[in-house]
């Protein structure tokens, strides 16, 4: 019966339609293949369907990353030793992302003129091995942030190898 009272708000209220990229709570995520009084059916991205009984759905938290802006930020979060040069780090992070076909720029023209960095990396903890550092890298696609996410990984540490920045293990 909650099942079919969480179809009936999910009808009434639109939280997601079908081919909507939404995240159920921690675990589910993909496109919204089909919606019925039920459940719900999302297609995640190992190519597998995931029926979500509507009334979990009604209970946790949905993040819907369809509706309006599509442009997502990604963060991405190296860890450096903490002999290795801080600037000379976040200067390949940043030329390394802003390479990358998918990063966009959302900086406004003040942004610019006022010389903020189009990705910005910040010092965010110090770890008990690594200085952790933090980048803000923006795309208006999210079906592919995971690859851009990794190919940024794997560019940033063929850089870091070359430059002498250890990343610590």
């Amino acid at each position: 019966f909650a099942n079919i009272v969480g179809g009936i708000f999910i009808v009434i209220f639109r939280p997601f339609r079908v081919g909507d990229m939404i995240k159920v709570g921690a675990r589910d995520y993909g496109i919204v293949e089909d919606i019925t009084l039920r459940h719900t059916i999302i297609l995640n991205f190992e190519n597998k369907r995931v029926i979500i009984p509507n009334a979990i759905i009604n209970s946790d938290t949905v993040v819907n990353d369809s509706i309006q802006d599509t442009i997502i930020c990604r963060f991405i979060e190296v860890g450096i030793s903490y002999d290795s040069d801080i600037e000379l780090a976040t200067k390949i992070i940043q030329e390394e992302a802003v390479k990358h076909p998918l990063c966009i720029d959302r900086r406004t023209h003040n942004d610019q003129l006022e010389l903020i960095d189009q990705v910005e990396v910040r010092l965010i903890s110090f770890g008990d091995f690594s200085v952790n550092l933090k980048a803000y890298v923006w795309t208006n696609d999210p079906l592919n942030v995971f690859r851009m996410h990794s190919d940024i990984n794997k560019a940033i540490k063929k850089r870091f190898d070359a430059e002498g920045i250890v990343i610590p293990f």
